[in-house]
Formats: C-alpha cells, sequence, structure tokens
C-alpha cells in the first residue's frame, strides 16, 4: 500500500482534551487519529469509506424518516382501500346478478373457515360464469352474509353455519 500524506493541525489543549476523553470512553474509536477520520468522513458523508457513517443522532434521524414515510404510506392505502370500496359499491350497483343465483352460490358455500372457497370454485358449483359468482358474493358480502379470507391468488369465501 501507498504512503498516506500526514495532515497536520493545531488544537488548544482543552479540545484534545475532550478528544482523547472521546476515544478512551468509546470502543468505536482506536485512537486519536481515528476518531478524527471517522469524524471527518461522518461530516463528509462517508468519503473515507468506513461504513459507519451514521451518527446516534443520524439513527434517530433515519428512523423519524421512516416512521414518517411508514405512517404516509398508512394514509395512502387507507385512501386506496377506500377507493377499492368506492369502485365494488359502484361495480354492485350497476351490474347485479339474478336472485337465483345469489341464492344458489349462497346455499353452496361451504359453513366451515377450513373449506372456504374461491369464486372459481362457486362457479362450478353453481354453473355460473366467475364473474357471477364474484358478484353474487360480493351482493351477499353487502349483507355481511358471508366470510371472506384474502389469500394470495384469490378471496376464499365461507357462511356461518
Amino acid at each position: 500500500m501507498g504512503e498516506r500524506p500526514t495532515i497536520a493541525f493545531r488544537v488548544d489543549e482543552t479540545q484534545k482534551q475532550k478528544w482523547e476523553s472521546a476515544v478512551d470512553d468509546s470502543d468505536e474509536y482506536d485512537s486519536l487519529s481515528h476518531l478524527i477520520r471517522l469524524s471527518v468522513s461522518r461530516e463528509l458523508g462517508d468519503a473515507y469509506g468506513t461504513g459507519s457513517a451514521e451518527t446516534t443522532s443520524g439513527n434517530r434521524d433515519s428512523l423519524g424518516d421512516i416512521e414518517s414515510l411508514l405512517t404516509r404510506l398508512d394514509g395512502k392505502i387507507d385512501g386506496l382501500t377506500e377507493i377499492v370500496e368506492s369502485v365494488e359499491s359502484t361495480v354492485m350497483a350497476n351490474t347485479a346478478v339474478s336472485d337465483a343465483t345469489v341464492t344458489s352460490v349462497y346455499s353452496e358455500l361451504p359453513t366451515s373457515l377450513h373449506t372456504a372457497v374461491t369464486p372459481q370454485e362457486i362457479a362450478e358449483q353453481v354453473n355460473v360464469s366467475k364473474q357471477e359468482a364474484s358478484i353474487a358474493l360480493a351482493q351477499i358480502s353487502q349483507s355481511n352474509a358471508v366470510n371472506m379470507i384474502p389469500d394470495e391468488d384469490e378471496p376464499r369465501y365461507w357462511r356461518e353455519g
């Protein structure tokens, strides 16, 4: 490795003692030079490449930023949920299936969480399209007569026995 240049500067004795005390009181610094290099590195955005440029205060600020971001995201998710519910209501109002389809879908719903079914499975049982089964399930959901489990692929439905 090539020789590194030496940079010297003067500070008063009180300042030097504060810095030496900081080195002695901390496991983070190996020497006074190490303290100074890390401090300069942190000030310059970790240009020295130490990999530990965050201070305790910086960590708190970062956590506060993250918390603030999560709060905003939570608000946006709530807003999106309201939009989805509004769209579902609009679709329900403009697209309905017959009472006979709703009754058939309801009667075929299992009465146990453990045997909950997807709209596709209900559609096959009552011989309607998946879209009609989904609409009927949404209509039934409006009256809270059906329970739904969100799933990765499709929600699953059942009704109380």
